[in-house]
């Protein structure tokens, strides 16, 4: 059993997720973890190819899949770990999380 002590955890690494952790990560530095369950990190956007994504955050249209692939990027550039196919199945009484992977 791998045991991980991360300042932050983060489950889930879609676009609210990743953004999250791109932003605290520039202030603690590798003490942010986010864990998601599917194979690869973006969460929705990976599966819809048409432009409209980040207009809000970005100030330009790009595509679904671009935009996952640029969140995963500024989070992994803010030194953010991203564990991929790692589902959280519980949680123990001291408060830790359990996840199988």
């Amino acid at each position: 059993m791998k045991t991980l002590s991360p300042t932050v955890l983060i489950v889930g690494a879609g676009p609210a997720g990743l953004t999250a952790a791109a932003e605290l990560g520039k202030s603690l530095g590798g003490e942010v973890l986010v864990v998601d369950r599917e194979k690869d990190a973006g969460g929705i956007p990976r599966h819809a190819d048409h432009p409209g994504y980040g207009m809000r955050d970005l100030k330009k249209f790009v595509s679904g899949p671009k935009y996952a692939r640029l969140l995963v990027k500024k989070a992994e550039a803010a030194g953010v770990t991203i564990m991929t196919q790692t589902q959280v199945t519980g949680y123990a009484e001291d408060g830790a999380l359990e996840a199988t992977s």
